[in-house]
């Protein structure tokens, strides 16, 4: 084989380790180049489904896109008020993706064709425009292209680069995006690599424990594409949390631990808690809540010298909780409120505070369950898991709480391969199999009413390799099994 060839090879062979790479806490899987967050940032929130949920509408894939992306895999990437965007990815490697925008209620295609290249990554603006990234050369370097789409046509009424290295992501920041570049260096393009050179790819996964410093870069753009500013976070800063209620956003350090919180209007940064080394004795936040006034932090262990802080949008301090903590449950370390409750734990017991006032409203002895919050109604204390090394798996009690009084309602027997998948006002809706072999078992998906704890209804998917997605208010089922052949995804309602 010539060097020149062999060299290429290499590069692909590398490319397809890192196209196939989840960056969490040091250990690295790449998956389509996109930092995967391990946790949602609130609990989602659905349309409400009273009933047992059935098929909206159906499509798949070789229907929309044609038959040559009949086995294509399928997802909905991006979900509005008036669109949800569908996007087809073949499974072989050096073949184009294509995406489409469909009518939410009806399933039908608001583009008169598919758009088809090499996008990666899309969301839609609050006031209802796409836009999507994808990776390009620019001179010697790889960059980040950003279409602005018609939403009546599905092409590009703009695009902007941003000549920074890594994978791109895009997300809705109130009328407008913010695209985050992750510094990862030495990728290539997708649409460089021919479908005869993808046929000598070797794909294989890779763990780094001690991967590489990278720097991100977050820039922000309004809906037509303007870009209104751009910023280099802290080096090895995860991926963005964006309150459009505060105005801010706020990105963590997966290194050592630490936030940055930045003014979303001017990405200037109003706080800043860092830990440089591992060994710091002084203690930095390891958890915090953006909220419609601010944004509150959390210090210290479970003891007398833990803490609750509170800033407003400008960074200001304004107060603190001594002795209290937020009580993360299964969230991220960055979390999401859209009032004023603030789910709390001492240690010995967990409560509700209040944001606007810095008190504790209600707190109850509940020394081992952690508590979430459901909405500012409801939140839910699953009782924690002690079990030894080969302890039988059994079923947890979660106990849902009235968020402004403390008071009890529902108790439910929640199984413990089964996952919180999101909530609909009324019914807290569960992954998984009570029994299931494996964690999570994405098929089946169970409601329990908040102020019985009885399960209202459940549903299969008709494969076991189906799974569910929710994106927006919208509950879909996305099917890219071999058994289903052309790959489909449907929306489920009641």
């Amino acid at each position: 084989m010539p060097m020149a060839d062999r060299g290429r090879r290499e590069a692909l062979v590398l490319f397809a380790m890192l196209a196939t790479a989840v960056l969490v806490f040091g250990v690295v899987t790449v998956l389509n180049g996109r930092e995967e967050t391990e946790h949602p940032a609130q609990v989602r929130t659905l349309e409400p489904l009273p009933t047992q949920p059935g098929v909206r509408w159906k499509v798949d894939a070789a229907s929309l896109f044609g038959s040559e992306f009949r086995d294509a895999y399928v997802r909905v990437t991006a979900a509005g008020e008036d669109a949800v965007i569908v996007v087809a990815t073949p499974i072989a490697l050096g073949k184009r993706r294509a995406l489409l925008a469909l009518d939410p209620d009806t399933g039908q295609p608001l583009w008169n064709t598919p758009r088809t290249g090499w996008d990666s990554e899309c969301s839609i603006s609050r006031d209802g425009r796409p836009a999507c990234t994808r990776q390009v050369r620019d001179g010697d370097a790889v960059a980040t292209r950003v279409s602005f789409i018609d939403p009546r046509t599905g092409e590009d009424d703009t695009t902007a680069t941003i000549r920074a290295p890594g994978w791109s992501t895009i997300k809705r920041a109130g009328d407008g995006f913010l695209v985050e570049t992750d510094g990862t260096e030495n990728i290539a393009i997708p649409g460089e690599i021919s479908e005869s050179e993808a046929q000598h790819l070797e794909l294989r996964w890779e763990r780094v424990t001690d991967p590489p410093d990278r720097q991100k870069t977050i820039t922000m753009f309004d809906s037509r594409g303007r870009e209104s500013w751009s910023v280099k976070p802290p080096v090895n800063h995860g991926e963005s949390v964006v309150s459009d209620a505060g105005n801010l956003f706020a990105v963590n350090d997966r290194s050592h631990g630490g936030f940055t919180v930045y003014r979303l209007d001017t990405g200037k940064a109003v706080y800043s808690a860092l830990r440089r080394t591992d060994d710091e004795s002084d203690p930095i936040p390891d958890s915090m809540v953006l909220h419609p006034f601010g944004f509150a932090t959390s210090s210290g262990s479970l003891t007398a010298d833990s803490r609750v802080e509170f800033f407003d949008a400008s960074g200001a301090r304004t107060g603190e909780l001594s002795g209290w903590r937020v009580a993360r449950g299964s969230l991220d370390p960055v979390m999401l409120v859209d009032g004023d409750e603030l789910a709390l734990s001492s240690g010995a017991a967990v409560g509700i505070g209040s944001i606007a006032d810095q008190t504790v409203r209600w707190e109850t002895d509940r020394s081992r369950s952690s508590l979430q919050l459901l909405d500012e109604r409801y939140a839910v204390a699953p009782v924690d898991s002690d079990f030894g090394v080969g302890a039988p798996q059994e079923n947890e009690t979660w106990t849902v709480l009235d968020a402004q009084t403390g008071d009890r309602r529902g108790q439910a027997s929640i199984g413990s391969r089964q996952d919180l998948f999101g909530f609909d006002g009324t019914r807290m809706l569960f992954l998984g199999e009570t029994e299931s072999d494996h964690q999570p078992d994405l098929s089946k998906l169970s409601a329990y009413d908040v102020e019985t704890g009885e399960q209202v209804w459940g549903l299969t998917a008709p494969t076991a390799t189906a799974f569910w997605q929710s994106l927006g208010p919208y509950l879909f089922l996305v099917d890219n099994s071999a058994d289903a052949s052309p790959s489909s995804i449907a929306r489920y309602s009641s």
